[in-house]
């Protein structure tokens, strides 16, 4: 049993047709298997991992959009940012001073008698883990719009330092929307597309970042769990990070919907759309 694409499933479906590749050659039967549920992601994690709360269940299920790979990624990723939290300045001796076996006393005491720290909160972890997510999606960005379009871009890269700036100095992930919504003017179509899509997914980061706060208590996990799910639980936010993949305006609407669901402020993407969608993204709508 092996794990294929979604491009591999389609060209499975279409044997028969004038048409003959290896994958038909290769396999009895491919299974499209979809998203998993709240409940199914939470049964994954449960069997895998010790210990894993509620709450960090559900970010695992919404930073991975419900797709079982992702999950246990996610679970991979809090679970690290958690460790590397807890061993922060441990000790005031320094490593010199270890090595030498030399210690003052004074900090030898000190130490002794440092009281046991507070594990990490669930909001100092999640920030943590969307500080990641956002940076590794802005490298990715930064070397797309070099080798797109290097003379055209210095606005961009200008502003893309800028988000840098706003990562590494820990403010509020949804500044960075703001940073980015109409920063595209006199851009090519093609970078403000590759731009609109950093910017959703920097509006769906917002979102985990200002739910996922030690605010969020066991009714409102109970509320965000319940079924069938509403416009403001996990699974539609999970569901939001799914619709990346076929269309960012969507994705964009869908966690509107959220956001208001759980009376957040909403953002729009502005003329980034309509540049965006000149390029070849339809505006497709939300699904009733």
């Amino acid at each position: 049993m092996v794990s294929v694409s979604d491009d591999a499933l389609t060209a499975f479906e279409r044997r028969g047709l004038p048409l003959r590749n290896a994958f038909d050659s290769s396999f009895d039967e491919i299974m499209h298997v979809g998203p998993l549920s709240y409940d199914e992601s939470g049964r994954l994690l449960y069997r895998r991992v010790i210990g894993l709360s509620e709450p960090y269940v559900a970010l695992c299920h919404c930073l991975a959009g419900g797709l079982a790979r992702d999950v246990i990624r996610a679970a991979r990723q809090i679970v690290r940012g958690a460790v590397a939290m807890s061993s922060k300045d441990l000790s005031p001796i320094s490593a010199e001073e270890a090595e030498d076996g030399v210690v003052d006393p004074i900090a030898y005491l000190l130490f002794q008698s440092r009281p046991e720290q507070a594990p990490p909160t669930l909001a100092a972890i999640a920030a943590a883990v969307i500080q990641d997510e956002l940076l590794r999606k802005l490298r990715a960005v930064s070397n797309v719009i070099i080798s797109a379009a290097p003379a055209n871009a210095s606005e961009l890269q200008d502003t893309l330092y800028r988000i840098r700036q706003t990562l590494t100095l820990g403010q509020p992930v949804i500044h960075i929307v703001d940073l980015m919504i109409g920063a595209c003017q006199g851009e090519p179509t093609e970078l403000t597309s590759l731009y609109l899509d950093f910017a959703a997914y920097a509006y769906y980061c917002a979102t985990l970042q200002e739910v996922f706060t030690d605010r969020l208590d066991r009714e409102r996990i109970i509320a965000a769990t319940s079924v069938p799910p509403g416009p403001d639980s996990f699974d539609a936010l999970a569901n939001a990070r799914v619709a990346f993949s076929l269309d960012t305006l969507l994705a964009w609407r869908l966690i509107t919907q959220f956001r208001k669901a759980w009376s957040l402020e909403t953002r729009e993407p502005g003329q980034m759309a309509a540049a965006a969608t000149s390029f070849g993204q339809p505006d497709a709508s939300v699904p009733s």
